[in-house]
């Protein structure tokens, strides 16, 4: 009786490792699967009965116990979005995941001795590909600002020079275009006030983007309609264009040095710019100054009219930031005149002198094209 009783256990616990051997096995196919295979290999005999099939590679070799094939498009060599195969086989009880590129695999293939084992072989083929008809994007060359600066200016003392002017804060507004990629050069017009006068500082100003910048990326749809379409009978010819209401096609067919393409999936490829979210850039600048105010202004009359002279010129640091912000922090030397009553001439004037060196802030918002 303990005998039989121990036979019992023994085959009761060998039962439940079986069962669940199975379930684990039948989580892995599961886990590994993930493209249902085509329809025509999906209602065979042969699929039903062991629910993997085979497949053929291009130098004869065949990988079998295979649970699923896919389409993916894979960055090789340099070249974007190259299409493979992944294939999902079953071996040992373990799910293998191999990919191939797509000239390497063959076809479909299965087959089982005896009745209804007749051979089923379907091709694979690769999907064709199409890129957008546009003109060639490249990053914006055009750059427009509209922008905001803030400075402390100290004034420089020359025993030899009456300094009119200021050392304080002055501050203004002004409209900058710069041309260019990573190295950008155009005109920078301001308006100041400083001491209750208005001035307009312009001239050029130059940059070099050395951290970040924009590029152009390309980008891909995946597969239509699916990774995992393969052809077979009854199946029909897709395209990109057939969704654009238009007699224009908009999207053309690059063959990649393939002949024979299975048209009944496509994928897609397009191009767009990246901006990094933080660029870095050194800059300077230098210019003249307008007078914007009456009183003072310009050199004669005068007993010096040889030391007027007004300009400006600087370095600093920058960051672009958010896509469309501009921050600046730099150094600005200016010299600037300004016209007072000679109180011992007769109806003359001295030209005035100030240099100030002056911390420059601006915040800028632009507009690319």
């Amino acid at each position: 009786m303990k005998i039989i009783l121990f036979l019992f256990f023994s085959i009761s616990c060998l039962q439940a490792q079986n069962d669940s051997l199975k379930s684990a096995l039948k989580q892995s196919i599961n886990k590994c699967k993930t493209c249902e295979p085509p329809s025509s290999i999906l209602n065979s005999q042969y699929f039903k009965k062991y629910n993997t099939f085979d497949i053929r590679l291009s130098n004869g070799n065949y990988i079998y116990n295979v649970i699923s094939a896919s389409r993916e498009l894979i960055d090789t060599n340099g070249i974007p979005f190259q299409e493979f195969i992944r294939i999902n086989y079953n071996r040992n009880d373990s799910c293998i995941s191999e990919i191939f590129e797509v000239t390497d695999v063959k076809e479909f293939s299965l087959g089982d001795i005896g009745s209804g084992g007749q051979p089923i072989t379907m091709p694979i083929k690769p999907a064709r590909f199409f890129q957008k008809k546009q003109d060639k994007i490249t990053p914006p060359n055009h750059h427009f600002y509209l922008q905001a600066l803030l400075g402390y200016a100290g004034a420089y003392d020359n025993p030899n020079q009456r300094n009119v002017g200021f050392e304080s804060m002055y501050y203004g507004g002004g409209l900058k275009y710069l041309y260019g990629n990573r190295a950008k050069i155009g005109i920078n017009a301001e308006v100041i006030l400083e001491n209750g006068r208005a001035r307009m500082p312009f001239g050029l100003e130059g940059r070099f983007t050395f951290w970040g910048g924009q590029k152009v990326v390309k980008s891909n749809n995946s597969f239509f309609p699916s990774k995992c379409q393969f052809y077979q009978d009854g199946d029909k010819i897709v395209s990109p264009n057939d969704e654009i209401q238009s007699s224009e096609e908009f999207y053309k067919h690059l063959k990649r040095n393939i002949n024979d393409h299975d048209e009944s999936v496509y994928y897609t490829e397009a191009e767009s710019i990246k901006t990094d979210p933080l660029r870095l850039f050194v800059y300077g600048e230098g210019g003249s100054f307008f007078d914007l105010f009456e009183e003072g202004q310009g050199k004669n009359p005068s007993l010096n009219p040889e030391e007027f002279g007004q300009y400006y010129f600087g370095a600093g640091f920058g960051a672009e930031f958010i896509n469309n912000l501009d921050l600046m922090i730099g150094m600005r030397y200016m010299r600037l005149n300004f016209r007072t009553p000679c109180e011992e001439c007769d109806n003359l004037f001295i030209v005035n002198t100030n240099e100030a060196f002056s911390l420059l802030v601006k915040l800028s918002y632009s507009f690319n094209k």
